[in-house]
């Protein structure tokens, strides 16, 4: 529908359902409507990590990851577990707080993330600062597993990065209802056969893994020690 004939069905509304007010004053009112939604995808952002080591005489072609920039994408993680904990679809599946149940025997029962005693230890130990007396505990669970993604130009291999909430039970989690979001694409870093296994380009595998995801959960850092108010 044109922006003219949007205009057009709401006067039409207005003078129909008078003296009711049509649901949006003109086409601007409903793209600023639409654009105030804060459920939808979280924008892909994008960055790149290089070597910063020495680069010896030789390694244009034994190890060519020296020179290489490695591109990562991801989506902003504050913003990912924004969007799942304010979506409806979770209501009366979320555990605002770790809980222990018991079945008839009294013996102890772990069904979902907050029932565990990791999550209500961690809940113990927060609860000693004053500062977060009120908060609710949000673990942060990711995942990850190596996959082969096509793109125009050929083959080229990343580490995708999950992203999911502790607060939600694993029946919603299992059942793909966005209680489980791609975070990232991690990138992987080759070599040629004689020097993959050499413990340099290794340790250099490590250090992108590690130094990308440090990069990408960095929106994270102020809400471990400050509660924010979803």
């Amino acid at each position: 529908m044109s922006a003219g004939e949007i205009n057009d069905l709401m006067q039409i509304w207005g003078a129909r359902h008078a003296p009711q007010d049509p649901p949006f004053h003109n086409k601007q009112h409903l793209y600023d409507t639409v654009d105030s939604i804060p459920f939808g995808d979280v924008p892909w952002q994008s960055f790149a990590i290089k070597y910063n080591g020495a680069v010896r005489e030789g390694d244009v072609e034994a190890a060519p990851w020296k020179l290489k920039d490695f591109v990562v994408y991801y989506c902003d993680p504050r913003q990912v577990l924004y969007s799942q904990l304010q979506n409806p679809d979770f209501a009366g599946e979320m555990d605002f707080g770790p809980l222990r149940v018991y079945d008839k025997a009294g013996k102890c029962r772990y069904c979902n993330f907050m029932s565990g005693n990791w999550a209500y230890c961690q809940a113990d130990i927060i609860a000693e600062d004053p500062c977060t007396h009120g908060a609710a505990f949000c673990p942060v669970i990711l995942g990850s597993d190596k996959t082969t993604v096509s793109i125009a130009t050929g083959q080229t291999e990343y580490y995708p990065a999950y992203i999911s909430n502790g607060m939600i039970h694993n029946n919603v989690r299992r059942a793909h209802r966005n209680g489980l979001t791609l975070l990232a694409f991690l990138a992987i870093p080759k070599t040629n056969v004689k020097h993959k296994d050499s413990e340099e380009f290794w340790q250099f595998k490590r250090s992108l893994f590690h130094g990308a995801l440090t990069a990408i959960l960095e929106t994270l850092r102020p809400a471990m020690t400050l509660p924010e108010v979803v």
